[in-house]
């Protein structure tokens, strides 16, 4: 039954966290998202879900590794290489399309 919720609030918390990225690209559109940093325009909804979801992902994943092994840990990969690339992907459509450019 751990093993269910583990993998259930792994998923979720995966989702939680592409649905925050898709909610900041959104917003954002045509203005250039600093990779570390906060961008100019930065929903409370979207920080909310970002956090929420790391935080059920994380903790679905550890709580599955201690079931079933230290390689479910890897399982957060996803969540992980969602928000690594979504904000490059957004700035390189930012860039084609004449958006702002970045500030400094």
């Amino acid at each position: 039954m751990l093993v269910l919720l583990s993998s259930i609030a792994l998923v979720v918390g995966t989702a939680l966290v592409i649905a925050s990225m898709r909610i900041t690209t959104t917003v954002n559109e045509g203005i250039h998202i600093p990779f570390w940093g906060r961008p100019k325009r930065d929903p409370g909804r979207a920080m909310a879900t970002r956090a929420f979801g790391l935080g059920a992902a994380a903790m679905g994943a550890t709580t599955l590794a201690a079931q079933v092994g230290p390689w479910a840990v890897a399982l957060l990969l996803p969540a992980v290489i969602t928000i690594f690339t979504a904000i490059p992907l957004h700035n390189r459509r930012v860039n084609a399309s004449g958006g702002v450019p970045r500030s400094r």
